[in-house]
């Protein structure tokens, strides 16, 4: 959590133990430090914050724009060769650099470094490109700070699949590999402690209510930690072997969680990074899928240094020709899709935020107008932006219970007055609309 924010001013008053004479205070004097509390900021409050930085910091990512151009052409007995490479930052070139040169008759040796400087050019573009991107990554959200959004409860327990951002890029443009999900080797019936993850195919349609087919690829951060927990299984994502012997490579599997944090343990906490890097808290290193840029099933999960440089998607972020191929991605790239209702099982390539982890919105669609007689029936139609919400109501100040759009309520005589109505959406996460949806009107008599 976020330290409690104190200011601490030195008063000008003096506390006197002894006496103060000649404007000196004695030995006895000390200065009493006036201390002044600020309130700690809502968790409500952090989520809107944390949610806002890495919203920037995608902005910040896709900001990001490479061009690498070559070209040879002839007219007659001159050969011009151009090199073209840049790397801006929205209209500000981080790098640039043209060059130019001219063969002719006279000059038949004349650009024979043109390969030599192309290769050059278009990797120190490539460089400066992999730098900014691994700069940015990195600015503030480090290993305190991913812990940090953990202990907020940043996901509320939210139920997710995480989907492979670099196969759904894939899934665009090629009929295969369709998503991929991280999935626990064996089938759900089989899954004990220290069993390996791998790559499958998303199995969403088992996650949908009327399926009798579980499925393991389902998973959530355990709201207050950092324990990323296999919902079916119960078991948590964890690194094999003792916590100090961690290296590049180590496999990924599931273990029985730890609630308790030992040190011994340290290696089952985790974070997810705004671009979708699922880092171990314990080491920085990121779930990575063994191969080069691997999304095909059976890719075994292991931890690998995070390749904040690449990018997590399929294309290029810009052009490319010549010697060096189209900017590098990463496999290591995750989205969290949540399980709701009506909404489509993925999400954007990145961020990995999940925007259903915020309470629902409650709306009234139909209410009474401001004055109605007292022979009128009050009808209230509300709703929520968030399918599979519950609504809770409150007539008149009572206190709220549960309700169905719409409220109905018959006025009779003698009922004059003013009158209230609100109304409060829950969605399926457990989470409640904070502020609730008010209709007011008058009774009064019909003329």
């Amino acid at each position: 959590m976020f330290p409690l924010r104190v200011a601490v001013v030195v008063a000008a008053t003096l506390v006197c133990l002894g006496a103060v004479q000649g404007g000196t205070p004695s030995a006895g004097a000390v200065f009493a430090p006036e201390v002044v509390s600020f309130d700690e900021p809502t968790e409500a409050e952090l989520r809107d914050q944390f949610m806002a930085e890495e919203a920037s910091l995608v902005a910040g990512a896709d900001d990001l724009l490479i061009s690498r151009q070559s070209s040879v052409t002839k007219s007659g007995t001159t050969t011009n060769f151009v090199i073209k490479a840049w790397v801006k930052s929205g209209s500000t070139y981080l790098y640039h650099q043209l060059w130019g040169c001219e063969r002719r008759w006279t000059r038949p040796n004349a650009c024979s470094n043109f390969e030599e400087r192309r290769a050059e050019f278009f990797a120190a573009a490539l460089n400066v490109l992999h730098h900014e991107r691994s700069s940015r990554a990195t600015n503030g959200f480090n290993v305190p700070k991913l812990l940090n959004k953990n202990e907020i409860d940043f996901y509320g327990g939210v139920p997710f699949f995480l989907v492979n951002n670099l196969s759904r890029e894939r899934n665009q443009t090629e009929p295969s590999p369709s998503h991929t999900c991280l999935d626990v080797i064996g089938g759900y019936a089989w899954v004990t402690p220290g069993t390996g993850l791998q790559l499958r195919g998303c199995e969403f349609d088992r996650a949908e209510p009327s399926s009798t087919l579980p499925t393991d690829h389902i998973w959530r951060f355990v709201p207050g930690t950092s324990l990323l927990q296999n919902v079916l299984s119960g078991l948590c994502l964890d690194v094999a072997g003792p916590v100090t012997t961690q290296t590049d490579g180590s496999p990924v599997v599931v273990s029985a969680c730890d609630f308790n944090g030992g040190w011994e343990t340290a290696d089952q906490r985790w974070g997810l990074h705004p671009l979708g890097y699922l880092v171990n808290l314990a080491s920085g290193r990121c779930l990575d899928m063994n191969g080069a840029s691997t999304t095909s099933n059976g890719a075994a999960a292991r931890v690998v240094n995070c390749e904040y440089g690449l990018s997590a998607k399929l294309n290029s972020p810009g052009s490319s020709q010549g010697l060096t191929a189209a900017d590098s991605t990463t496999d290591q790239s995750w989205s969290v899709s949540g399980l709701d209702s009506g909404l489509h099982p993925t999400l954007p390539s990145y961020p990995a935020l999940d925007g259903r982890v915020v309470p629902p919105q409650t709306t009234i669609t139909a209410a009474p107008p401001h004055t109605i007689t007292h022979y009128d029936e009050v009808n209230i139609a509300f709703t929520s932006n968030m399918v599979g919400s519950t609504f809770e109501c409150s007539f008149n100040d009572g206190g709220y219970v549960p309700c169905t759009s719409p409220f109905t309520h018959d006025t009779f005589r003698g009922e004059r007055g003013d009158y209230s109505f609100r109304v409060r959406a829950t969605n399926r996460y457990g989470l409640t609309d904070p502020t609730a949806a008010v209709a007011l009107w008058a009774v009064v008599e019909p003329f």
